[in-house]
Formats: structure tokens, C-alpha cells, sequence
């Protein structure tokens, strides 16, 4: 009878994420701008492109790279290697066909997280989207 009782009875609620430990304050614009990956170059080579860039002294953020084809909705890939990864090969891509590039550590996971992405490197004729 008191097993019956209490499977009747409603469970407590459970804190949401944002009630428990509140929204996550914004990264400070100083943490961005030193993780940025800077000076990000492409050479596109039939199907693949071979990036190269460079991390500032002691980054430790995990790398994703953001591809954009020419038309396409971007693609967002991790960088494995090492923090201090500093070159990637992104495979899979068509011949002919522009694309730009973007490389971002990764400085807060969530939904959303908080990347700080370098500027766009663009080959084959393709041109980044202008940020407002």
C-alpha cells in the first residue's frame, strides 16, 4: 500500500540548468581577441586545402574549423592534434569550387558555445560573407 501511496505522489522538480547555476557571464573581449588564431592562410589543392595559422604563446583552447562553400551552409569540424596545432587538411572538397575558411578556439563549450574565430581565408574566387 505505501509503495502504491508514493508512486502516486509527484516527483519533486528539478532545477533547470539556468535556474541552478544562472547564465554564464559573457567572455571578455580581451580573453577573445588573445585566443583568436591569426594569420590563417589556404592552399586549395584539387579536393583538398591544407590551412596554416598561428596561436598566440600558451593558447590552450581546443581548434574547430568552419568551412563555407560558395552557395552552401557552413561546416564545423574539430582540429585534432595538440593545442598548439597550428596547421589542418580539410579533405572532401569539390574541384573548381570556392570556399572560405575559418579557424576558432574554442573558448566555452555550451549551446551556444563561445568561439574565437580568426578571419576568413578565401579560395577559388569565393568571398566572405560581411559581418554586420
Amino acid at each position: 500500500v505505501t509503495a502504491v501511496a508514493l508512486a502516486g505522489r509527484p516527483h519533486p522538480p528539478r532545477p533547470s540548468p539556468s535556474a541552478a547555476g544562472g547564465s554564464a557571464p559573457p567572455v571578455p573581449a580581451s580573453v577573445l581577441r588573445a585566443a583568436r588564431p591569426v594569420h590563417l592562410k589556404v592552399a586549395a589543392r584539387g579536393t583538398f586545402a591544407v590551412l596554416t595559422w598561428h596561436l598566440a604563446a600558451g593558447s590552450h583552447y581546443p581548434l574547430a574549423v568552419q568551412r563555407i562553400p560558395a552557395g552552401g551552409k557552413p561546416v564545423v569540424q574539430p582540429v585534432s592534434g595538440s593545442d598548439a596545432t597550428t596547421k589542418a587538411t580539410i579533405t572532401g572538397l569539390r574541384p573548381g569550387k570556392g570556399y572560405c575558411f575559418q579557424v576558432g578556439a574554442v573558448v566555452r563549450l555550451g549551446n551556444p558555445s563561445t568561439v574565437a574565430w580568426s578571419r576568413p581565408a578565401c579560395v577559388r574566387g569565393a568571398v566572405a560573407a560581411q559581418r554586420h
